[in-house]
């Protein structure tokens, strides 16, 4: 049971810093757009990696959290 709680303390971290990024990452294209009004295709492809990373990783998490309750 501790080695479960481990595993999902470190996943929680992982889905955390990728949450960071993406909203971070947001902020930075809604930032330069609003200065620059142009599209940044960095910019646009780091926002889309984070986002799908965090979606990913929300999904394992209420995979594993309905595993756990059932």
């Amino acid at each position: 049971m501790g080695a479960l709680a481990i595993v999902v303390g470190v996943f929680c971290v992982v889905v955390g810093w990728h949450w960071k990024l993406m909203h971070r990452s947001w902020q930075d294209t809604n930032r330069i757009r609003a200065r620059a009004k142009g599209d940044i295709p960095e910019l646009k492809a780091i926002r889309a990696h984070h986002t799908s990373k965090a979606l990913v990783f929300a999904v394992i998490v209420v995979v594993l959290l309905i595993a756990v309750i059932h």
